[in-house]
């Protein structure tokens, strides 16, 4: 079951590690309701600094976010039209996979 408590904790944790130039994009009043969201939270997020990201645990919830926000917020036009490329793709596997089920 998917916590948004749990998500808002765990991306909070991850954008620590970020540089700052990304997290300075994202405006304030929603990284102040996700820190609102996870005082609910009860999970332990364990980085570790010298593994790269995509080599850390890290739930599909916060990868989902941490995409959002770099789409809506960081991304370049032409990067934004690429990762709705991939999110269309995406959408288009998860259909064709569910029909198969």
């Amino acid at each position: 079951m998917i916590k948004v408590d749990d998500i808002a904790k765990e991306t909070l944790d991850i954008l620590k590690y970020f540089d700052f130039n990304f997290v300075s994009k994202i405006p304030n009043n929603f990284l102040e309701n996700l820190k609102k969201i996870s005082k609910t939270s009860t999970i332990t997020i364990n980085i570790n600094k010298d593994k790269p990201l995509k080599e850390q645990e890290i739930s599909e919830g916060c990868k989902d976010l941490i995409s959002l926000l770099y789409y809506n917020y960081v991304a370049n036009e032409r990067e934004r039209e690429e990762i709705l490329e991939y999110w269309n793709e995406n959408e288009e596997i998860a259909k064709q996979t569910t029909k198969k089920i």
